[in-house]
C-alpha cells in the first residue's frame, strides 16, 4: 500500500510504532501491534467491531479477501485502502438498515403505550358497566364476548320478547362456562354444562323461534360460502403472481434480502454453478423419459420403411408453361 500512518507513541504500551487512524473523536489511535492482541482476523464480528470503532466502512467481502493474505496484517492494510479511496471515510454495516426498523419500530411501541393510557380508563368504565349486567366474575375480555354474541343474535333473530332477551343472557353465560370447562378439561363439568344449555333453550323456545326467522336471503359471510361450494365454485389461485401491491412488496424484499445475502457471503456464483447443474440434471431426464418410449433410432427406422417418392417432372410439361406473369410482377 502506498498510504503512509503516522509514527508515534502508543497511548496503550507506550512503543514508537505506526499510529492507526481514529476518524471517532472518542476512540483514541493506538499502534497496530496493540489492536492485533484484540482483533481476530477470522472473525468478521471482531472486523465489524474495530470498524465501527475507527468510523471506517465495513466490506465483508473485501475483508475476507485480504485476510486470506495478510493475515494479521489484515486490518492495517484494509484501513489503508479505506483513507486511500476517500479521505474522510464514514462506518456503513451491513446493519444500518436493521438500525433504521429498530428506530421506527421504537416509535410505534410510544405512540402504541401513549394510545393504551388513554384505553384504560375507558376500559375500566367498560368492565363495571357489563359487570352489572353479565356479573362480577367474568374479566374484559369475557364480557366483550358475551355482549358482542348477545347483540349479534338479537339482530340476527329479531327477538324482541323480554322474556327470550333474558333467556338468551343465561344461555350466553352457560356458553361461556362451557367454554371454561373446555378449557380446564373437566368432562363432567362440560356435560352437566351441556344438559342445561339443552334444557334452557328448550324452555325458552329460542330453537323453534331461530328456525322460524330463517329465510332464503344471504346475511352472513358464512352462508355466501356455503352458497358458492353448493354451487360447484372453486377459488382460482394464480400462485406466482404478484396479484397487488403487497405481493409484490414482498417479492421485492426477497429479492433484494436474496442478493444482499449472496453478495455478502460470496455465495453467489456457487448458488449459480447448482442451480445449472440442476438445470442440465432436470434437461437429461426429460429427455431420458421422452426417448424411453420411442427413441430416435425407432424414428429413423420408421421413416426408412415408408419411404415417400419425389414425384418427376419432364422437361416438356415445364418448358410449356407461361412464366410472363411473374417477369411482369418484377
Amino acid at each position: 500500500m502506498s498510504f503512509k500512518y503516522k509514527i508515534a507513541k502508543c497511548p496503550v504500551c507506550g512503543g514508537m510504532h505506526e499510529i492507526a487512524i481514529s476518524n471517532n473523536f472518542m476512540a483514541q489511535p493506538v499502534c497496530f501491534d496493540c489492536i492485533k492482541k484484540q482483533l481476530d482476523y477470522n472473525k468478521l464480528t471482531d472486523a465489524n467491531r474495530f470498524c465501527r470503532t475507527y468510523n471506517i466502512p465495513f466490506d465483508p467481502n473485501l475483508w475476507i479477501k485480504m485476510a486470506a493474505t495478510l493475515k494479521e496484517n489484515t486490518f492495517r492494510e484494509y484501513m489503508a485502502a479505506q483513507y486511500g479511496s476517500d479521505e474522510k471515510p464514514k462506518y456503513i454495516g451491513s446493519t444500518d438498515d436493521v438500525w433504521l426498523q429498530a428506530d421506527a419500530e421504537w416509535d410505534r411501541l410510544r405512540r402504541f403505550n401513549e394510545i393504551l393510557m388513554r384505553i384504560a380508563p375507558l376500559k375500566e368504565s367498560y368492565t363495571e358497566r357489563q359487570r352489572l349486567v353479565w356479573g362480577n366474575q367474568y374479566d374484559f375480555e369475557e364480557l366483550v364476548n358475551l355482549d358482542s354474541l348477545y347483540v349479534r343474535s338479537i339482530q340476527a333473530n329479531n327477538i324482541v320478547n323480554p322474556l327470550q332477551r333474558e333467556s338468551l343472557r343465561t344461555l350466553l353465560k352457560v356458553m361461556m362456562d362451557m367454554n371454561n370447562a373446555i378449557t380446564l378439561k373437566d368432562s363432567t363439568e362440560l356435560k352437566n354444562l351441556a344438559s342445561t344449555y339443552k334444557t334452557l333453550a328448550a324452555t325458552a323456545q329460542l330453537g323453534e323461534m331461530i328456525e322460524k326467522t330463517k329465510t332464503d336471503d344471504i346475511t352472513t359471510l358464512a352462508e355466501v360460502a356455503e352458497t358458492l361450494e353448493a354451487s360447484g365454485f372453486v377459488m382460482p389461485y394464480y400462485h406466482g403472481e404478484e396479484k397487488d401491491a403487497i405481493d409484490m412488496a414482498i417479492h421485492n424484499i426477497q429479492e433484494s434480502n436474496r442478493y444482499t445475502i449472496l453478495n455478502a457471503t460470496g455465495l453467489g456464483e456457487l448458488v449459480q454453478q447448482i442451480a445449472d447443474k440442476h438445470n442440465e440434471v432436470k434437461e437429461n431426464e426429460m429427455t431420458t423419459a421422452a426417448t424411453t418410449k420411442t427413441s430416435i433410432q425407432d424414428l429413423q427406422d420408421e421413416y426408412l420403411s415408408t419411404p415417400e417418392d419425389v414425384a418427376d417432372e419432364s422437361d416438356e410439361d415445364i418448358t410449356k408453361q407461361d412464366f410472363s406473369d411473374e417477369s411482369d410482377k418484377r
